[in-house]
């Protein structure tokens, strides 16, 4: 018997200042599958993960979720240049489950610890955010979101000012990090190629959804009906990707 999803978006549309946005978007999301939404700039992609963890309220439709939902926004939470230690991030992610006015315990720093270990920058948990690189800044948003223990994790660009090197070991993170309980994954993201071969299923959206389907079985006709601009540079970028990382 199949498991009910844990995610349901049922026909949700927002229009903002007289526009639509988004029309009509509906689609399910399995317990354990990775998931990941492309789209050309103006789609409305992230418009849609700030309407499933509860930023945007004005719409319509239905989002439902069973369990907890964490979430790496494209945008920064803090300024970068606060003087704030990595295990400090970290420790944010523990506040939506033991409340923001429970002073943290040793168990809690360790448990920071190693969750910046899992992410592989345990070294750098008592080095302010300031001289974190782009990969390095990521893994840390990566730990943060996972200590809240979430069932669903929604990333927003999370490979945005990675080096290439860096996109496929965040990548690895994330898959590794899923298999462990069975846990699902959901993303925005402009690297067609990456996308297409990290995640086991792939939606289309401009506006609407165009498609929600195995990443193996895209087609160009899918890629053509979301990126009507530009389309023979993203096939070329996207067969430049398979190229690189099949040598």
């Amino acid at each position: 018997m199949k498991s009910a999803p844990i995610l349901e978006v049922s026909q949700v549309s927002y229009e903002k200042s007289g526009h639509d946005i988004l029309s009509g978007i509906t689609f399910s999301l399995q317990q354990g599958e990775f998931a990941g939404i492309i789209g050309p700039n103006g789609a409305g992609k992230s418009t849609l993960l700030q309407i499933i963890v509860g930023e945007i309220k004005r719409y319509t439709g239905t989002v439902r979720f069973s369990g907890r939902i964490g979430y790496v926004p494209q945008r920064k939470d803090f300024q970068r240049d606060f003087p704030i230690k990595a295990r400090e991030v970290v420790a944010m992610g523990l506040y939506r489950r033991r409340g923001i006015f429970r002073f943290f315990s040793s168990e809690d720093w360790e448990e920071c610890h190693r969750l910046l270990e899992r992410v592989g920058i345990g070294e750098l948990s008592e080095e302010p955010v300031t001289f974190f690189s782009g990969g390095e800044y990521q893994r840390l948003m990566l730990a943060r979101a996972i200590a809240y223990h979430p069932d669903l994790l929604i990333l927003d660009e999370p490979e945005a000012g990675v080096d290439e090197m860096g996109k496929a070991s965040f990548y690895e993170l994330l898959a590794q990090w899923r298999k462990e309980r069975q846990r699902s994954v959901l993303l925005v993201s402009h690297d067609i190629g990456l996308v297409l071969n990290a995640c086991d299923t792939i939606m289309c959206l401009n506006k609407s959804l165009h498609c929600h389907k195995d990443a193996a079985t895209v087609s160009s006709e899918d890629l053509r009906s979301v990126y009507t601009e530009d389309f023979d540079i993203l096939i070329r970028g996207t067969h430049h990707f398979e190229k690189e990382h099949s040598q």
